[in-house]
């Protein structure tokens, strides 16, 4: 899990959140920040995944993959993908990727 691999994170945003959140419609509209078509869900048993709260508008993956709802305004580290045409000749090592990503 990100636990291990990340040195002691236990939650990280995965850039879904609910375009819904803050205005009247009661239902949940999952959205990727990169606009990336939703098609995939992991949330874990009892997360509250349909009803459209400030409670439950953002997700992120915990420790054991498993997705929960969170508050907007909760600060947790993220995760971040790089596109093919994007990752430079030089691959950076997980280390230096950890400290870029999460030391902020």
């Amino acid at each position: 899990g990100i636990n291990a691999e990340y040195g002691g994170i236990e939650t990280a945003w995965i850039g879904l959140y609910d375009t819904h959140y803050g205005d009247d419609n009661p239902n949940t509209t999952w959205t990727c920040v990169d606009s990336t078509p939703y098609k995939f869900s992991n949330f874990e048993k009892g997360a509250s995944d349909s009803a459209s709260t400030l409670d439950t508008s953002v997700v992120a993956v915990n420790e054991v993959g498993e997705w929960e709802t969170h508050r907007p305004d909760e600060k947790m580290s993220l995760i971040c993908e790089k596109g093919r045409a994007e990752v430079s000749s030089e691959t950076e090592d997980k280390e230096s990727m950890r400290e870029s990503f999460f030391s902020h």
